[in-house]
């Protein structure tokens, strides 16, 4: 009898390792297993096998165990474009009003998403620096980008951001690869470095204020083309579209940065350079969108890119004290359901070692479909893994 017990306690043993699901108590290697079994009160059949398998599952000996799932605050620096054309409307015409200009608009829905996200703490960089033009206006000026954020990264930014966009006005260029290297710095500067960073760009034409070599009129006009033949601003007015995506595409390595554009109809071409600007980005929109950028032509769709944004950074990044020594034995539930683990549609470790890991695509849209939407881990006794 012994040697049967013997075997059925050597079988729970492999079924369910040190790390996996519910754990049997460890056994001194060197003690004997008999000598801690009781001896049984009747006596076994001489004629019983000595190999017979034990009536018992290997899935009995092991269950699967749920852990918990919390969000952890982001910081995200909105870089906000100030240019003169955000004293246009959403479709590009000049407003009725100047309460439905891009600018209000923009500051208005972007209020209204942040005190939603108690969990994100922003800051913002404004493009190009506000100033009084006065009676003459020089090229460089309207370029301008101090190498300060006007509103640092903190808990209670909301209120510094509304006041910028309450108290200063679009006037000038669209220094936005400047302005986005100046919102990285001030990111990367920050003291907590176990926080994710996000940079979240708001503008409404393609990057300039990058003159170039060459005669006036040459270049690709990120504006009318009459306005690259100005004498004093024609420079300024030629497109920064190759600066841009490798200053983004390195900026990603560490900070994704999301693109929020007003999409203008009569310049698809800007907004194809607004599309590779997002993919460079690292968070563009899903592959069959119409644009791979968050594009806005209407309120809603500018309230539509904020909330899904916001939530996304405020509740799709994830922490747990559990931090597994397998993640073959991870997964992770959404509303009860399994995830895939990949960065496109389901999750993956941002950092395994502390604990953090982020939901992306159509895994995080359902996570953050409802309020009531649970998410959690569950380490299992099998690998999940192919």
């Amino acid at each position: 009898m012994s040697r049967l017990l013997s075997f059925f306690v050597a079988l729970l043993l492999v079924a369910c390792g040190s790390k996996t699901g519910l754990l049997v108590p460890e056994v001194d290697e060197d003690a004997s297993v008999d000598a801690d079994l009781p001896d049984m009160p009747f006596d076994m059949p001489d004629d019983m096998p000595q190999d017979m398998p034990p009536d018992l599952s290997l899935l009995d000996a092991c269950m699967d165990v749920p852990f918990p799932l919390t969000p952890r605050p982001a910081e995200v620096m909105f870089t906000i474009d100030r240019s003169t054309s955000m004293n246009l409307g959403l479709d590009g015409l000049t407003p009725p009003t100047p309460a439905s200009s891009r600018w209000v608009v923009l500051g208005d829905v972007l209020d209204g998403s942040l005190r939603a996200e108690p969990l994100i703490e922003p800051g913002a960089k404004f493009f190009p620096d506000f100033f009084d033009p006065g009676p003459t206006l020089e090229a460089e000026e309207a370029c301008r980008v101090p190498e300060v954020v006007e509103v640092p990264v903190g808990p209670t930014a909301v209120n510094a951001i509304a006041r910028v966009f309450r108290d200063t006005g679009p006037f000038g260029g669209t220094p936005t690869v400047d302005a986005l290297i100046v919102a990285a710095d001030a990111l990367r500067a920050s003291t907590r470095e176990d926080v994710p960073q996000f940079i979240v760009l708001a503008t409404d034409g393609g990057p300039n204020c990058n003159p170039p070599p060459g005669p006036l009129g040459s270049c690709r006009c990120a504006g009318t083309p009459a306005s690259c033949l100005d004498p004093t601003f024609g420079r300024i007015n030629c497109l920064d579209d190759e600066r841009a995506l490798r200053v983004i595409s390195d900026i990603a390595e560490d900070i994704p940065v999301f693109v929020v554009g007003f999409d203008d109809p009569t310049r698809p071409d800007l907004a194809d350079v607004l599309d590779e600007m997002a993919v460079a980005g690292g968070r563009p929109r899903p592959e069959g969108a119409s644009r791979r950028f968050y594009d806005v032509r209407e309120r809603a769709d500018l309230e539509a890119a904020f909330d899904e944004i916001t939530a996304s950074v405020g509740r799709c990044l994830l922490v747990t004290d559990f931090v597994p020594d397998d993640t073959r034995l991870v997964q992770v539930l959404v509303n009860g359901l399994p995830v895939p683990e990949d960065a496109t549609d389901g999750w993956q470790w941002r950092d395994r070692e502390a604990g953090e890991l982020e939901l992306f695509g159509d895994a995080c849209r359902l996570a953050t479909a409802n309020p009531d939407v649970e998410v959690q881990g569950l380490q299992t006794c099998f690998s999940t893994a192919p």
